[in-house]
């Protein structure tokens, strides 16, 4: 989501705003960044539970779906239909495992995290939003400390990591003292 808010400024700052047509390119990519985020830490569980064969076939199935997609859309729409390809391999991906996760490992309880992530997530982009207009560096590492307090604010899981590693901090800082 933040790749998506920041994409025209951190091309522009990147590029020195030498290649505006690839700001809508960036902005279709940003969601594949999401889905990977989650399909490969659930491909990480198909691997540590000795499933490395489903995942295998996750992606066997993947990459020819992505190759037929690709011969159908590139022709007809270039950049956009590759980038939508990727979108759509990687969202098959995602479902793939977690279906497959969810039948044979354990179930996921989505819904019991996901309104927090949801809401912290939405309120990190208008943060980058409302700060677009300064350095791009300086927009995200403010918007993605906004989200991280709003995790550990919102989420039980996540005060309990925010708190240990406030532990951890203060114990650093004493041993230095």
């Amino acid at each position: 989501m933040l790749m998506f808010v920041l994409a025209k400024p951190l091309l522009g700052w990147l590029y020195a705003h030498r290649f505006p047509e690839s700001v809508p390119v960036l902005m279709l990519l940003s969601w594949f960044f999401a889905l990977e985020c989650l399909s490969f830490s659930l491909g990480d569980v198909l691997t540590t539970t000795n499933r490395q064969w489903q995942r295998t076939w996750v992606q066997g199935i993947a990459a020819l779906g992505n190759v037929l997609i690709n011969l159908v859309l590139i022709p007809k729409y270039g950049i956009y239909g590759a980038s939508i390809a990727t979108l759509l391999t990687e969202l098959f991906v995602f479902a793939a495992y977690f279906w497959v996760v969810r039948r044979n490992v354990y179930r996921i309880r989505l819904l019991r995290q996901l309104p927090n992530i949801v809401v912290a997530t939405l309120v990190m982009a208008l943060a980058a939003y409302l700060l677009r207009n300064l350095h791009p560096l300086i927009s995200a590492a403010a918007a993605g400390i906004v989200y991280l307090l709003l995790l550990i604010g919102l989420d039980r899981d996540f005060r309990r990591i925010g708190t240990y590693v406030q532990q951890r901090g203060l114990r650093l800082v004493k041993l230095r003292s």
